[in-house]
This record gives structure tokens, sequence and C-alpha cells, in this order.
């Protein structure tokens, strides 16, 4: 199919062969280029040009959700389920991911940048995500803003009493911005926030179906109450 039209599925799977030949000097080599030999500096299987982290040979390749130069948004309201106040502006999260694989495209390293863009509550609420593996998978957890007292950390850095691995980027709003509460103005509730940036590197890679899909699992904690959630 054409590809300079538009109807190509530019598959390049409708004939595919290989030659080979006896003698293999049957085919001459004339003014044919040698092929280069890729650089491999750190020994890992992949060549500097696709490994992000060239001198590193635990890590490759690097994944960003929802993009590199995007970041998602998360619009959370603390009186749920309650329909009083159906504003979702209690506290608006900005949030990246950058996931960071070995060379057999395993993850061994998660980032995380959360950020207050709005912030419209009474409440001082946390905000934390569960992550879909078991704490013990997590080697450490660095990054977290904690002012309250009310969250308690494995040595690992996870939530204490939690199965799953469970992260707080940070128990009170104050952690991330001067300002505690905002007056909205038409449903805005924007603010200039300081970011979380959190780094989880697991004690071992974890494949595509173990590490699940971000954004994960979010959720708030109320008014400094472990207990509710939402």
């Amino acid at each position: 199919l054409q590809r300079d039209n538009g109807s190509s599925d530019n598959d390049f799977n409708d004939l595919i062969f290989y030659v080979t030949s006896n003698p293999v000097d049957a085919i001459s080599v004339e003014k044919v280029n040698p092929i280069d030999k890729p650089i491999d500096s750190d020994g890992d299987g992949v060549s500097d040009t696709y490994d992000k982290f060239p001198k590193d040979p635990t890590k490759a390749y690097v994944q960003y959700f929802p993009s590199q130069d995007t970041w998602g948004t998360l619009a959370f309201e603390d009186l749920w389920p309650s329909v009083g106040d159906y504003d979702l502006n209690d506290l608006v999260i900005n949030y990246q991911y950058k996931i960071i694989n070995n060379a057999l495209n395993k993850t061994i390293e998660i980032d995380g940048d959360y950020s207050i863009k709005g912030l419209g509550a009474t409440k001082r609420n946390g905000f934390a995500v569960q992550l879909p593996f078991t704490y013990d998978k997590v080697k450490s957890v660095t990054g977290q803003k904690f002012l309250a007292s009310y969250i308690k950390t494995n040595a690992n850095g996870t939530e204490a009493g939690q199965k799953h691995a469970v992260i707080v980027p940070f128990d009170d709003p104050k952690a991330l911005i001067a300002q505690l509460y905002v007056n909205t103005t038409n449903g805005q509730a924007n603010v200039k926030s300081d970011t979380a940036h959190i780094q989880i590197l697991l004690s071992s890679a974890l494949t595509a179906a173990e590490l699940g899909n971000a954004p994960f699992n979010p959720f708030i904690i109320i008014s400094q109450q472990r207990s509710y959630e939402v």
C-alpha cells in the first residue's frame, strides 16, 4: 500500500523473507558498508543509542505517565458520598510518573511528582497512593512531606499496617503550600504549590503486569483521620 497517501498500515509484514547462499561468498559484498558494532558501555545488552543510562547496568529505559511533557489531574470531594457539596475542588492534585526499567524492561524505580492545583476545602486532607503490589517489594521511599503525626511508616518508607505498598506524598496540604485555605471564585481554586518528589526504589524488578497502571489507586485522607478515605 502506498505510504504517501495515508492508505498504508505501516506494519511492514505483508511479505517477509530472507536469503541464504551456498557458498556464502556467492553473494558479493563489494561496496556494501559494514555493520557498525553497537557500543554498550555498561554491558547490560542495550546499546548506548537506546540506553537512557549508558553508564548504569541496572537501568536502561524510561517511561512517563501521562507523558514526559504533560501531567494528569485528580479531583477529590471530601464530603463524599454526600452530594450536597459536589464541586470536586476540595483537593485537586496534578501528578506525573516516571517509570525506570532495566534491560529486560522490568521496573526497578518509580518516581512520582505531585503538586496541589486546587484547594477548596476547610479540612486538612492528606494524599496517598496504594500500589498494586505488597509493601515488601519496595526497597525504599523518599521525598514524603509530613507535618502531622498520624502516618506511621515501615523501615522502607511505606505506610505501616498495610498489605499493599501505600505511599503518602503529603499528610497535610500545608506541607506544599503556605496559604492553606483559598477562597474560590466561580468554582476555581487554583493555588501556587511546591511539588512532592517521591522516589520509590524496588527491592526486585517488576513486570508490567505486576506494576499495574498509573495513576494506580490514589485517595485522600479526610481531616487527618487515617480511617477516613475517599
